[in-house]
């Protein structure tokens, strides 16, 4: 446990995090708030991850983001499960219970958010196509059939991935029709149902996401869809690339819901996601970090 009036350490836990904006985040609204606590960086190795939560734990910090590649992986490092990450399989936020290390999954309410507060859409019925099978594609497939999405089509690389996360949804979860199929099929299956939404919750590169979607942007099939990148910054996807006729946006105002979602978590106090969202557009650059935490 922390001393009196010494400052609590949270972080980010991940790799390659140089470009994260998460501790701008946090800084900030900890010094806005009076609390004494700083954010920062926790970089590591995949063989190193448990012996590094360990350290943070016997150093008394507060608790911490959780980023890709360890959404999954940070599991078993901890004491317990919040329900809603216990039922999407998937962590992005640690806090540290006198000792104890809870998981947390913001996901589920960055993205609600984000759909009804920015996207602005209604998803009863709706076609939806998800690109990805990790962490934050679990969390986006229990949100959408929360919102009685009528058909959910995921597309992997590995479509063997999608399909294990198709057969980990709940029972109730079932009266939605979800398919799993392989990235490489995204271009020969996306007209069969125009979809109304697009989520990118791939890992893929703004290259590689772009030779996928573009042609059949380019061709018209998505002039009435909405492409929803869960990256921002230099990691998403550029809207001209796509189509001038696509409505693309990025995963900034999923970051700022799920920072003041984890915000909330340690400090019990509440940050208004506008607030946070503004904060980051007149703060940040497009040279910024991959994806949201």
């Amino acid at each position: 446990m922390s001393k009196p009036n010494t400052k609590i350490i949270y972080g980010i836990i991940g790799r390659r995090l140089d470009h994260s904006l998460s501790p701008l985040i946090h800084n900030h609204f900890f010094a806005e708030k009076g609390i004494s606590s700083s954010y920062g960086i926790f970089e590591f190795e995949p063989d190193d991850l448990g012996a590094g939560i360990e350290k943070l734990r016997a150093a008394g910090f507060g608790g911490a983001n959780v980023t890709h590649p360890y959404k999954q992986s940070v599991i078993p490092c901890l004491d317990d499960l919040e329900k809603d990450a216990a039922r999407v399989g998937a962590v992005n936020t640690i806090k540290n219970d006198a000792g104890k290390l809870v998981g947390y999954n913001t996901d589920l309410a960055g993205i609600r958010a984000s759909i009804s507060n920015y996207l602005q859409l209604d998803l009863r019925d709706a076609e939806v196509v998800l690109l990805g099978a990790g962490g934050a594609a679990r969390a986006c497939l229990s949100e959408l059939c929360r919102m009685q999405t009528r058909r959910v089509r995921v597309f992997n690389r590995t479509k063997e991935t999608a399909e294990k996360i198709v057969a980990n949804l709940p029972e109730q979860a079932r009266r939605i029709e979800v398919t799993a199929h392989r990235l490489s099929d995204f271009q020969t299956q996306i007209g069969n149902h125009i979809p109304h939404l697009i989520i990118n919750a791939t890992s893929s590169t703004p290259a590689e996401l772009t030779a996928i979607i573009r042609p059949p942007a380019r061709q018209g099939v998505l002039a009435a869809s909405i492409v929803w990148d869960l990256n921002y910054g230099r990691r998403a996807l550029s809207s001209w690339s796509l189509s001038g006729s696509v409505r693309y946006y990025d995963g900034l105002y999923l970051l700022a819901a799920q920072a003041a979602e984890s915000f909330r978590i340690w400090t019990g106090q509440q940050l208004e996601h506008g607030i946070v969202y503004r904060y980051l557009k007149a703060e940040s650059t497009g040279d910024t970090s991959c994806c949201a935490s």
